[in-house]
């Protein structure tokens, strides 16, 4: 390639020079016949050139990125339901009570990855266990009560995060009949039935249920209590024993009952606050202070993998069943 005029390679220009040697004795290198500047200047412009070009080609790929992201999240957006599940439990000392506030993560994608019209939505559970002091037993030991991130009697049923959605399934079923009635309602305004479109035309139930105002509650009740144990030896996993929900007399003597569990609605976070951990009503993180020997034994042993459970194995506790999430 020519840098300079002539046609001369870099190599040659750059060589042909001419020793001259002045009245003082010093030797001074001089260029002759090559131009530096013209050629150094040639160079500058085209890297400059380059450089530009390939800066615009970068900038457009994080503009095409950024617009692409922004699009999916309108059309697919990712949401948060922020709650508190409770636990109230009568006793001989007076009523004694524990909460957690957990979150649900839905994130939502288009229906024909599974060959399907619409989206698919997949709900994640943020949080952790409610852990209920029960104070001393009539025999005079410490007893607690924990609602796992479970239910069944084993702990295994479905995926915990499904909780709100089915504690408000009542809800839920009762506003899909009213839409079906506006649906066929000829004498329905206009305005009313434009409002069938939100939430995917009603199957979206997070969406739906995100509609509902901070302090909505609903009792948790028959199958939808989670899992209750208790730990006969606070440090020691292997200590765990189920407890029925209408059996805490016989676990812990007279005058203890479960009155009631239910599940509120809170202050959720919202952008971009959500994207620190901030904002909202603040999630609990209280279990590995009260169970610390308990976590250390998971990490020590680690969790087995799936296998199947038979009624008259004892109960395994697992990691999962008592936190969830960050």
């Amino acid at each position: 390639m020519s840098y300079c005029n002539g046609g001369a390679s870099f190599t040659t220009l750059f060589w042909h020079h001419q020793l001259v040697r002045g009245n003082d004795g010093e030797a001074w290198i001089r260029a002759k016949r090559f131009t530096w500047p013209k050629a150094f200047n040639a160079s500058v412009v085209y890297l400059r050139w380059v450089t530009m070009r390939w800066i615009k080609i970068l900038a457009a790929l994080i503009i095409c990125w950024v617009g692409l992201k922004v699009v999916w999240a309108l059309a697919y957006p990712t949401s948060e339901h922020r709650f508190r599940l409770t636990v109230n439990v009568e006793t001989p000392m007076g009523l004694k009570s524990g909460s957690s506030v957990m979150e649900t993560v839905v994130t939502r994608q288009p229906g024909w990855n599974a060959l399907r019209s619409g989206f698919l939505a997949h709900a994640e559970l943020n949080g952790e266990a409610v852990f209920v002091d029960l104070g001393p037993t009539t025999e005079g030991k410490p007893s607690n009560l924990i609602a796992l991130l479970a239910w069944g009697p084993r702990g295994t049923g479905p995926d915990f995060a499904e909780i709100p959605r089915r504690a408000f399934s009542d809800y839920l079923d009762a506003r899909q009949q009213d839409r079906n009635k506006l649906l066929y309602d000829r004498k329905a305004s206009p305005k009313a039935k434009a409002s069938l479109g939100d939430c995917e035309n009603g199957d979206d139930n997070y969406c739906v249920l995100a509609k509902l105002p901070v302090g909505t509650k609903r009792e948790v009740r028959r199958d939808l209590v989670p899992t209750l144990i208790t730990l006969t030896n606070i440090d020691d996993p292997k200590s765990a024993q189920v407890v029925r929900p209408d059996a805490l007399q016989g676990r812990f003597g007279a005058g203890f009952r479960l009155r009631d569990v239910s599940l509120e609605f809170v202050t959720p976070s919202s952008w971009p606050l959500n994207m620190f951990g901030m904002g909202g009503e603040p999630l609990t993180r209280k279990i590995e202070i009260r169970l610390p020997r308990v976590f250390e034994s998971f990490q020590i042993q680690p969790q087995s993998g799936m296998r199947a459970e038979r009624i008259e194995d004892p109960f395994v506790l697992r990691r999962p069943q008592l936190k969830l999430g960050d």
